[in-house]
């Protein structure tokens, strides 16, 4: 299903259910609103403005666990990382 064409609410809980099972945060990682629902707000940028003791990451030195907690950098972009064929301003060092 797009996430696209999903209304506000349901758009957050595809995002929350991505990072989840692939970015392997637990669900007790995500923030929640005072009423226990997610808040409109994209919840990985949400996550990353209330824990600034995770940042600043040294890419050169992280997992891919930790590179999926940034935001803007997904399985693909990790991946590169870590291979050595990424750096940031989004220049490959490789042809792959």
């Amino acid at each position: 299903m797009n996430p696209n064409v999903l209304g506000g609410g349901l758009k957050r809980l595809y995002q929350a259910d991505r990072l989840i099972k692939i970015y392997g945060f637990k669900p007790h990682e995500l923030v929640y609103d005072e009423d226990g629902n997610l808040p409109d707000e994209d919840p990985k940028e949400l996550w990353a403005r209330f824990h600034p003791e995770f940042f600043p990451v040294d890419i050169r030195k992280a997992d891919y666990w930790t590179l999926l907690r940034v935001p803007g950098i997904g399985p693909e972009r990790a991946r590169l990382i870590l291979e050595g064929k990424w750096k940031p301003g989004g220049e490959r060092w490789k042809s792959w």
